[in-house]
């Protein structure tokens, strides 16, 4: 059975990301399209199969949409890869979040093209980025984790630790997407990136927890 994410629990995604970061503008612009979005989903088209068959893609059509349809006044990339991590945590897909996931973040947000089959494309683009970038057990998880965020964090600390300084910023601009030009998305970059850091820590000790209480139930049964 699929948990199906909520207006409420977007609203209140988005609700916690304003106290968090007093900056943020707060409100939202367009009321409607949450339920709208959560909608398309689940959608079927003239009674063939929903084209969005599968938790990958179901997950990318909400963070397409809450990125790209600039729902709430600020917020929308934040709010669009906290809710996509929590619908896919529900679902039991846990989401190891890439320290460069922040130069994605910015890509969804720039694309321009809006006919149906760009929006597809880009809907494609976004589920196979999540599907390399999630594990459905613990395991795969934490390994997944260290790939993506925890050893390319350690090179840049150990680069500026030895003095390496422009090239740890190099890497560090190239997750930012300071290249693009979007120099007004530089400070969202990094509190975003510090938001993604705590993310992951609450995520792998909560997957941890559930690792351990999986092994204790198992110890539990073979020595009954």
């Amino acid at each position: 059975m699929i948990f199906d994410i909520t207006e409420g629990n977007i609203r209140a995604i988005h609700v916690e990301l304003e106290d968090k970061f007093p900056l943020m503008q707060k409100g939202i612009e367009k009321d409607g399209l949450i339920q709208a979005l959560i909608e398309k989903q689940n959608r079927d088209l003239f009674g063939t199969t929903n084209p969005y068959d599968n938790i990958y893609l179901k997950a990318a059509v909400l963070m397409e949409g809450l990125i790209r349809w600039h729902i709430f006044t600020d917020g929308n990339k934040r709010t669009g890869l906290m809710s996509t991590l929590i619908y896919l945590y529900g679902n039991k897909h846990y989401l190891a979040i890439p320290v460069d996931s922040v130069r994605f973040l910015i890509k969804i947000a720039s694309t321009e093209e809006n006919d149906e089959d760009a929006t597809n494309a880009l809907i494609k683009e976004i589920a196979d980025w999540l599907y390399e970038h999630s594990a459905t057990d613990e395991m795969e998880f934490f390994g997944k984790v260290s790939k993506y965020n925890t050893l390319p964090a350690l090179k840049v600390n150990l680069l500026n630790l030895f003095g390496f300084k422009k090239k740890a910023k190099k890497i560090t601009d190239y997750w930012y997407a300071v290249d693009t030009g979007h120099t007004d998305y530089v400070q969202e970059a990094k509190e975003t990136s510090q938001l993604i850091k705590e993310i992951m820590y609450g995520m792998v000790a909560q997957v941890w927890s559930t690792f351990r209480a999986k092994k204790k139930k198992q110890t539990s049964k073979l020595n009954k």
